[in-house]
């Protein structure tokens, strides 16, 4: 209908083109998903032009259905025209936007071992992030803990500890001294230590890991601790299987979540409190009554 009315050109068509690609890509047809995102791909460059933020949205759509295929090649190319284009408009308002496909960016990379890649666009995300949030921002601290973890995975355990060492600091301030995050962040320093041969201060920072996951409960993280140390006591190390611990943080997921969870339950241990409480103030007024 809107074809017959308006015609085959008209801008209007892309969104349909859109709408398809989205069906087609839920139903697992790539190939017919692409299809439609190539034609509203014609429509949208015709009026906008291919340095355009409405083009870069095409592309990220094709990106999204190249990486559900597993090309990853393919989905790279079409997520760095979408980043490019973004990057080249000054508007504020597209800075978080782009740093989010920067580091989908980053993980495509990460994904086909291109970890010079992943690295440089995550150093690319930290410096968007110290532009809109500051350096001394959770967001700006988390891309520096990745990129950490990203050479730590690349074997440059000197260049990862110097980040690391930073992102320390910068969780004390941010997150607290007994927090799961800072003893997330004293494990793999310790694992880092640990790979330089540095037994005592790998004891030292996994030493402290272990306090704060026994204070809140984490035994995930507690029982990964305590393997590292006995590492760090007998002098031995594997570094691919270290490497690889630290990359996926195994159980820190979960521990985390128990600790959200004892957070929410004491709010609602207190809100109980006080409801009975008041009750009993309620009972104590109708007797004076």
């Amino acid at each position: 209908m809107n074809k017959t009315v308006l015609g085959e050109e008209d801008i209007s068509n892309a969104s349909i083109y859109l709408t398809l690609s989205k069906v087609y890509s839920k139903k697992k047809d790539y190939d017919k998903a692409l299809n439609q995102l190539s034609k509203a791909w014609e429509l949208t460059e015709t009026k906008f032009g291919k340095d355009s933020i409405e083009i870069a949205q095409v592309y990220i759509d094709m990106a999204k259905v190249y990486h559900k295929k597993k090309e990853y090649e393919e989905a790279i190319e079409h997520q760095l025209h979408a980043v490019n284009n973004f990057r080249n408009r000054e508007e504020d308002y597209n800075q978080e936007s782009t740093a989010k496909m920067m580091i989908t960016l980053s993980e495509w990379y990460s994904k086909v071992e291109k970890h010079e890649d992943a690295i440089t666009w995550l150093r690319e995300t930290e410096k968007l992030y110290e532009y809109i949030y500051g350096g001394l921002d959770k967001k700006t601290t988390k891309i520096k803990r990745d990129i950490a973890l990203l050479l730590l995975k690349d074997g440059k355990y000197d260049d990862a500890l110097e980040e690391v060492l930073q992102v320390e600091e910068k969780e004390r301030q941010l997150y607290g001294e007994t927090s799961l995050q800072l003893g997330k962040t004293y494990k793999l320093i310790g694992t880092l230590y640990i790979l330089r041969r540095m037994q005592n201060e790998a004891k030292a920072y996994l030493q402290k890991a272990q306090t704060i996951f026994e204070l809140k409960g984490a035994t995930k993280l507690l029982k990964e601790v305590k393997t590292k140390l006995n590492m760090a006591k007998n002098g031995s190390r594997m570094d691919h299987q270290l490497a690889g611990e630290e990359h996926t943080d195994e159980g820190a997921s979960e521990d985390i979540e128990v600790e959200e969870s004892n957070k929410k339950l004491k709010k609602k241990k207190k809100k109980g409190v006080s409801k009975s409480k008041k009750k009993k103030t309620i009972i104590r007024n109708n007797f004076m009554g």
